[in-house]
């Protein structure tokens, strides 16, 4: 368990850490960052991880169904429990259902199964920004407009990615290169402002971040449980999915909750808790799915 520590979780954090730790010495405004890499670096990464040929034995329908449930289901069972804790749908279930499946899950992924599984990050990370900005807005603005969707650069940079792969199109050696180039900035980059961002973070509402991380890991063993016995995948398409139940909430539900004024304490809390403490139930997660 600590070679994996050391080959795969530490790397991650010591990012995070870094984009703290030059956060305390610098006062940093990151909402640029973000947006150059939202709209350039990680539209370059989709493309060149989209446009290579996908491992053999991934069957995406029902692997891409199995995600879609992954990111549901918590949502689900988190609504039985709102009144009983007197928890605002608005603050925990969008929480709940969208993790971290950017900044953390694409280099975890890659980490621990190797870069030819970059694609099939990317495409999860896919499905769970797509619901984030359809059903996720719904449930806070009351109002859904996929037609949005098209308007964002990770949008179309899959759909020209996909089209690529489709099509068997062969971009010049150039033009791939500048693009695998380009699109390696975005995973660091997304890891460091992280970091930042966790510094910024109000911890007055403790105990709710505390109990929200400890549902966020029922809630994402809960949704792995029907796809583990109810789908047919592949060992690797099992595993996979596992890791991404297991993803703590993803920042962009802090940033919306701070847009909206809905709780953005106790949301930023939640965050903050949930992907530190993660790492205690990442670690035995990799631990068994990496098991020779």
């Amino acid at each position: 368990m600590f070679d994996i520590f050391l080959s795969i979780i530490a790397p991650i954090f010591l990012i995070i850490l870094l984009g703290g730790a030059y956060r305390a010495i610098k006062p940093v405004k990151i909402e640029a960052i973000n947006q150059v890499n939202m709209d350039v670096f990680t539209p370059a990464l989709i493309i060149s991880a989209l446009a290579k040929p996908f491992p053999s034995d991934m069957a995406f329908g029902p692997f891409l169904i199995a995600a879609a449930v992954i990111v549901l289901l918590p949502g689900l069972l988190t609504l039985p429990i709102l009144k009983p804790l007197g928890w605002n749908l608005k603050t925990i279930v969008p929480p709940m259902m969208f993790r971290n499946s950017g900044n953390l899950g694409i280099p975890l992924l890659v980490f621990a199964f190797g870069p030819d599984i970059l694609p099939i990050a990317i495409m999860l990370f896919l499905v769970e920004n797509t619901l984030h900005f359809t059903l996720g807005m719904a449930l806070i603005q009351g109002r859904i407009n996929p037609l949005s969707l098209l308007k964002m650069p990770m949008i179309q940079a899959t759909i020209i990615g996909l089209s690529l792969a489709y099509f068997q199109v062969d971009l010049p050696m150039w033009a791939m290169r500048f693009l695998e180039l380009t699109g390696q900035v975005a995973i660091p980059l997304m890891l460091f402002t992280l970091g930042i961002r966790m510094l910024d973070i109000d911890l007055s509402a403790w105990r709710f971040g505390f109990i929200g991380a400890g549902w966020t890991l029922v809630t994402g063993i809960v949704a792995f449980l029907p796809i583990y016995f109810f789908f047919d995948l592949s060992d690797q398409q099992l595993n996979i999915l596992l890791l991404f139940a297991l993803l703590p909430p993803a920042v962009l539900n802090y940033l919306v909750a701070e847009r909206f004024n809905i709780e953005p304490t106790k949301v930023a809390t939640l965050v903050l808790f949930t992907n530190a403490l993660c790492v205690l139930w990442m670690l035995p997660a990799l631990s068994w799915v990496l098991a020779p």
